[in-house]
Formats: structure tokens, C-alpha cells, sequence
């Protein structure tokens, strides 16, 4: 029974530890399903034992020292393996990253991560120590503060520069550079991309075959035309991101006409006409 359980113990240190070398091994398991699998499990374990937590402390009187005590020799232990859970959860998303790159919704999961480490260390300064007053105004706090962080970033053009940052990176199954995921970012990213795609010196080999000339089409459907025109009329649309990329694609409009993929007889004559 004891080799069995130890079989076991290994089983699960080497699932949340394995790293690479588990996905390589393991068939039918990609880098995607690993980081996806050890941030929802993260999640739901977060999820649980905080109300787990609270609930057990609001439930024990405050004179009760003899079994706060008991609570905290209990409670101590699930906390450090949920770090441990965290920091499983961090290594995955980072092997995740290095293998396709940043996205938003990648950089949004770190974020939120971030809050959940930040959530649990003041859980264990105040409610741990018999302070729990003062954890729900940490745990707002420290939403807002992550929040106002990854604002001040400004994730699309993080993101944009990222993933125009990323060559061939030498990895097998390794992603490049994805210029038309780029091209779909808001318009802190627009920016970016432009002068990236119409330097002289875009190095064409970090981006899949094709992928230039469709960037350029996004950009042009999106920021030129009727889309254009639309957002102009519509007021309630404007916002400064926008129009710095309206204004960046108008600068170069004629740059990446010329990077935009060819196109049938039917497409010329539907496509909009720039006003």
C-alpha cells in the first residue's frame, strides 16, 4: 500500500511539475491543453477553498482560541498547496508562451492569476491571523490595482509587440511570428503592425507563408472604407486607440495596398473604395 501511494505521489508531482518534457511524452497532450488544464484547475481549486476558508473562521467565535488555533494548523497547509497549484499553473502558462507566443487572453489569465497569488498571500496575513475585517478591502483593492496595471500596459500593443518580437525560435512545433492575429487586435496594436509591415528591412521568414499580405488586408478592411466611414459617423465609436489607427493606416494606406493580397475579378469589384 505504501509503494502504491507513493506511485501515486510521483504520478501527481510529475503532472503538475512535468513541463516539457510531460507534454512530450504523454500522447495527445499539446502545451495548449497543459496551460488550459492547469489554469482551470487552479480556478476551481482557488474557487473552493477561499469560501472553504472564510466560512470556516466566521463560523469559529473569536474566544474559541483553542480551535482557531486547530483552524490555522489545517488552514496553513491547503493554502501552501495551492501555491504550489500557482506556481504549477505559472510554469505551464510560461512554456505555453514561449512555444505560441502572448495573446490577450493568455496575458489576461496571467493577470488574473496574479490577483488569485496576490488574493491568498493577504488571506494569510489577515484572515490566518485573525484579522478578517480588513481582507475584504485588500481583496477590492488589489482588483483594482491589477486592473488599473494591466490598463496602463496597454495589452494589445504589449501583445503587438510581443508577437512581432518573436522570430524563429529554434523549437520544434515552435510558432512564429502570427501577423494576422496582430491584425486583429485593437487599435493600440494597429500602430505597431504598420510600421512593422511596411519597414523595408520585415523579415518575412518569421511569419508563415502568406501572412503579410493577409495582415494587410485585415488592416485594410477594418481601418479604411466603409469601416472607416462608419466609425466616423458613428461618435459613440471614437476613442483615441482608434484613431491613432485610422491615422497610421491612412499614412500607409498605399503601402499596404501594395502588400495586400491579390485579388479575384469578383473581389475587386465588391471591394470598398477608400474615401
Amino acid at each position: 500500500r505504501s509503494c502504491l501511494r507513493m506511485r501515486v505521489f510521483r504520478l501527481q508531482i510529475g503532472w503538475l511539475f512535468g513541463g516539457e518534457a510531460l507534454v512530450l511524452r504523454t500522447t495527445g497532450l499539446s502545451f495548449a491543453d497543459y496551460a488550459r488544464r492547469g489554469f482551470f484547475e487552479l480556478t476551481w481549486v482557488a474557487g473552493l477553498l477561499l469560501p472553504v476558508l472564510l466560512g470556516a473562521q466566521a463560523l469559529i467565535p473569536a474566544s474559541d482560541v483553542r480551535t482557531l488555533r486547530f483552524y490555522r494548523r489545517l488552514a496553513v497547509p491547503l493554502v501552501a498547496l495551492l501555491g504550489a497549484m500557482m506556481f504549477s499553473a505559472g510554469a505551464r502558462m510560461r512554456l505555453y508562451v514561449q512555444y505560441y507566443g502572448i495573446s490577450t487572453d493568455r496575458l489576461y489569465a496571467t493577470a488574473f492569476m496574479i490577483w488569485l497569488a496576490i488574493v491568498f498571500v493577504w488571506l494569510a496575513f489577515t484572515v490566518l491571523r485573525s484579522r478578517p475585517r480588513t481582507f475584504a478591502t485588500g481583496l477590492v483593492a488589489s482588483g483594482f490595482v491589477v486592473l488599473f496595471t494591466l490598463n496602463c500596459l496597454n495589452p494589445d500593443a504589449l501583445v503587438a509587440r510581443a508577437n512581432l518580437a518573436r522570430g524563429d525560435a529554434g523549437r520544434t512545433g515552435a510558432a512564429g511570428t502570427d501577423l494576422r492575429y496582430v491584425a486583429s487586435l485593437g487599435g493600440d496594436a494597429v500602430p505597431v503592425l504598420v510600421s512593422v509591415l511596411t519597414a523595408p528591412d520585415f523579415a518575412v521568414d518569421t511569419a508563415a507563408p502568406g501572412a503579410r499580405c493577409a495582415a494587410a488586408d485585415v488592416l485594410l478592411g477594418r481601418w479604411t472604407g466603409e469601416s472607416r466611414a462608419r466609425m466616423a459617423r458613428n461618435w459613440t465609436q471614437w476613442n483615441i486607440a482608434r484613431r491613432r489607427a485610422t491615422q497610421a493606416v491612412r499614412a500607409h494606406e498605399a503601402e499596404l495596398q501594395q502588400l495586400a493580397c491579390p485579388e479575384t475579378p469578383d473581389e475587386a469589384v465588391t471591394r470598398p473604395v477608400s474615401p
